[in-house]
């Protein structure tokens, strides 16, 4: 009865041909290998660094710009596949009174599957530029925050403005007042010693820090950096450790390297090869001891390291950072007050200027998603105002017909969120292994609290734009409707 009282005018359902499927699987495929090419570039061994990172940016950029090209294209065959998998949850999911309004909505989202696809489309565009730019914002987050992890190992390190022998030491009020700061939790002295490292007739000189184990436990961001910090050991960098030609628990004979002002004169002396080496990943010219290993003595203390906790202190990270150097800074030589928090908080900064970007990027699509799921249950309501008059007259109530209206634009507005949010991951995670491959670990991460918006958004998007649709189409009474023209 719905077919035979549909207008003799109604648009033909058309599907895309075998010509399209081709092309679409071939322009995916494509842009896929280019994608997946410039993200395992930089892991192949020999490779420069930054000769190929433009290379693999810009094969990148353009695999991305290919496969969604291919993505659209198969869009006509994708979308309604996955409406018609949504709806049939949907109905499964419904009570058994909503379910023949639940079926209903399904199978009228899919009757013109040009249509459907192309309004989706609308918001799967803007999804996924949303979603692809907070994977990478939270995957940089992320991959930044391991990467300062390794190059800063506390929040903040309070340094004497020299090094080496010529080092003035940090005085006892300032060490006092690191301490005393609001947002520091845990301060301890660290002093550094530049000293000579010899093994196996190779010699290299470098600063040794002289941590305690537990203050290493304490205060230190990564902790496997010095795990097998202990006495009668001496963690090395990588570089330092290459020099020397040692490898784990090799022994290494550690000595001072000239007399530091403020020291005693037995001031860092070695244990000799009673050290053994632990080589740390990374590190590059590390090298740091326990002063039980190599009894310091006295020895001048150059710098504080400190755990921060602004949340105590009711402040940001870099106002403690500023209290800390403000705080140091008097009479006595002015220290350096470096550490891994204020690079994070400086780079977070960035990224959380570019989320604003990507809010107001949300919004834009919401607005494209209510007109373009609007238009389309429009038209879907003027092509169908017979059919609905019958379904009105045999029983279907305005609430009813509301809620199918209502799930049809549900159902579109979904699928176009969901596969947005699909695509964007995977651009996303690419984009971040190809921009952060080069400085070691990349850390993906999945934006959980921006995808939950998005569902969120679509299905009130999905909700909104059904409104003025469902009451043009209760506006006109089933016997008017039903009429002959």
């Amino acid at each position: 009865p719905l077919a035979a009282l549909r207008p003799v005018d109604a648009p033909a359902a058309r599907r895309g041909g075998r010509g399209r499927r081709w092309l679409a699987a071939l322009l995916t495929a494509a842009g896929a290998a280019m994608l997946a090419g410039a993200a395992t570039v930089h892991l192949l061994p020999g490779t420069d660094e930054v000769a190929t990172m433009g290379l693999a940016l810009a094969v990148g950029i353009l695999g991305g710009l290919v496969s969604f090209a291919g993505v659209m294209v198969g869009a006509v065959f994708l979308v309604p596949g996955a409406v018609r998998l949504l709806g049939s949850a949907l109905v499964a999911l419904a009570r058994p009174a909503a379910r023949s309004t639940a079926r209903l909505a399904a199978v009228n989202a899919t009757r013109n599957p040009r249509r459907t696809s192309a309004t989706a489309s609308a918001l799967l565009i803007g999804v996924t530029l949303v979603t692809m730019m907070a994977t990478g914002a939270a995957g940089a987050r992320s991959s930044l925050g391991a990467f300062l992890d390794t190059q800063f190992p506390v929040d903040l390190a309070v340094v004497s403005p020299d090094t080496g022998a010529g080092a003035a030491p940090l005085s006892a009020a300032q060490v006092d007042a690191v301490r005393q700061t609001p947002g520091v939790e845990r301060a301890a002295e660290v002093p550094v010693l530049p000293a000579r490292f010899a093994a196996g007739g190779t010699e290299a000189t470098a600063d040794l820090t002289v941590l305690g184990a537990q203050d290493a436990t304490d205060l230190a961001r990564d902790k496997a950096t010095f795990a097998g910090l202990a006495d009668g050991v001496v963690l090395l960098g990588e570089d330092l450790a290459e020099t020397l030609a040692v490898g784990d628990g090799d022994p290494v004979a550690v000595l001072p390297a000239a007399a530091t002002p403020g020291a005693d004169a037995d001031a860092g002396t070695a244990a000799g090869h009673g050290v053994v080496a632990r080589v740390v990943p990374g590190g590059g010219w590390l090298a740091v001891a326990t002063p039980g290993a190599l009894a310091p003595g006295r020895a001048p203390v150059t710098s504080v390291w400190a755990r921060v906790d602004a949340e105590d202190a009711g402040a940001t990270v870099r106002a403690v950072q500023d209290a800390v150097a403000a705080a140091t800074t008097g009479a006595d030589a002015v220290p350096q007050v470096v550490g891994a928090v204020a690079e994070r908080e400086q780079y977070e900064e960035i990224i959380d200027t570019l989320l604003g970007v990507v809010v107001g990027l949300l919004g834009v699509a919401v607005v494209i998603a209510l007109i373009g799921v609007a238009n389309t249950l429009s038209l879907s309501v003027i092509e169908r105002r017979r059919e609905h008059a019958l379904l009105r007259a045999t029983g279907l109530t305005r609430g009813q017909l509301r809620g199918m209206l209502a799930g049809e634009g549900v159902l579109i507005a979904l699928v176009g969120a969901a596969l947005g949010a699909a695509l964007g991951l995977v651009y996303g995670w690419a984009g971040t292994t190809v921009v952060l491959g080069g400085t070691g670990a990349v850390v993906l991460a999945v934006p959980w609290a921006y995808l939950g918006v998005i569902a969120a958004v679509a299905v009130a998007a999905g909700l909104l734009a059904s409104v003025l649709p469902a009451r043009s189409a209760l506006r006109t009474p089933p016997v008017a409707a039903l009429a002959a023209e």
